[in-house]
């Protein structure tokens, strides 16, 4: 039976500079160590955000994103192979607040995907305007939601109740 573990990453954005398994690999009992270039192939749960990989291939773009795998013949080796990896990572700022993130000029978490919005969504059901405008009471608020999807992904809403 082999066993594998994973290195995170500490970082919630950042490129990673250098990757060094070295030491990791010349441990006894470790059978391989993967990193992103090894698995570059893009794919996505939905349609819309094919772009994640199974290892951070360049950057990392949340705490906890897979930085690279490690198989072993022991569920010990495995772990103490994972902390003798060192990873060098450049940080980029980082964007906790999805309408700030939306104003970012630069640094995105994608490159493809400018100010960082995956996806725009609007809908209107019905006449809007007419329902506030005859409404005993109107309540406007902000919400946000991080844990939108399964991924590090956010969403902020403005939503008007009548």
């Amino acid at each position: 039976m082999l066993y594998g573990k994973i290195l995170h990453s500490p970082l919630p954005h950042a490129n990673i500079k250098k990757i060094d398994s070295f030491r990791a690999e010349e441990l006894e009992g470790v059978i391989c160590v993967v990193t992103g270039p090894d698995a570059p192939n893009k794919y996505g749960i939905l349609p819309v955000g094919h772009d994640e990989t199974a290892l951070a291939v360049e950057k990392v773009r949340y705490v906890g994103d897979n930085v690279a795998c490690v198989v072993a013949t022991s569920e010990a080796i495995a772990e103490r192979a994972v902390e003798l990896i060192d990873v060098e990572y450049e940080p980029l700022p980082a964007w906790f607040d999805p309408e700030d993130s939306m104003k970012a000029e630069n640094n995105w978490i994608h490159p493809q995907r400018p100010h960082n919005i995956e996806k725009d969504y609007h809908h209107v059901f019905g006449d809007p305007d007419r329902g506030f405008a005859e409404a005993d009471v109107v309540v406007d608020h902000r919400y946000i939601a991080g844990e939108v999807t399964h991924a590090a992904h956010g969403a902020a809403f403005h939503s008007r109740v009548i």
